[in-house]
């Protein structure tokens, strides 16, 4: 072997090629196909993972909305000279598709044995059924729906709160 030659592997066809001082391969044409070969897989490849990820859960693109407050504190549940029975539900988390949604449910009502059910939607409740606090996660074909937090109390006082979710496209 000569000074000016240098050993070189083609690590994408695997092959032995030489290389002389002026550049130029002994096997430049294999390695410029295979070379060819793989920018044309990893095009297709990128154009495949473009067209999936266009297609593959149009839940990516909505734009999420409820009628929970966003804050219950200036109800009437807590207003301390209301004499009525009053609930509230406010949302503590961020609305999404992906994670569960907490909800918290709050009332008047002296030790309010509180339940929470799935009224309408693809919607399904991950904890906290009988608590004030209830964590839903929304279904993969989730488009709207509908929950309802109820308390009774010892005496028979009922209140019931109902949060209405809806899913639009986004533009």
């Amino acid at each position: 072997m000569r000074i000016d030659e240098i050993p070189l592997t083609c690590h994408w066809c695997n092959k032995k090629a030489l290389t002389h001082y002026g550049g130029v391969l002994n096997t430049y044409s294999t390695m410029k196909t295979s070379l060819k070969l793989r920018s044309l897989m990893l095009a297709s490849l990128f154009t495949l993972a473009t067209i999936s990820a266009c297609t593959s859960n149009e839940t990516d693109s909505l734009i999420l909305q409820d009628t929970a407050d966003a804050s219950c504190a200036d109800s009437k549940a807590n207003d301390p000279n209301f004499d009525g029975t009053a609930c509230c539900i406010q949302r503590n988390s961020e609305l999404s598709t992906s994670a569960p949604i907490v909800y918290e449910y709050f009332t008047n009502i002296v030790n309010p044995d509180i339940t929470w059910e799935v009224v309408s939607g693809d919607i399904e409740i991950v904890s906290g059924a009988n608590s004030s606090t209830v964590s839903v996660r929304l279904g993969s074909s989730f488009t709207s729906g509908e929950l309802v937090g109820s308390s009774i109390g010892a005496t028979g006082q009922l209140c019931s709160d109902l949060v209405v979710i809806s899913a639009d496209l986004a533009e």
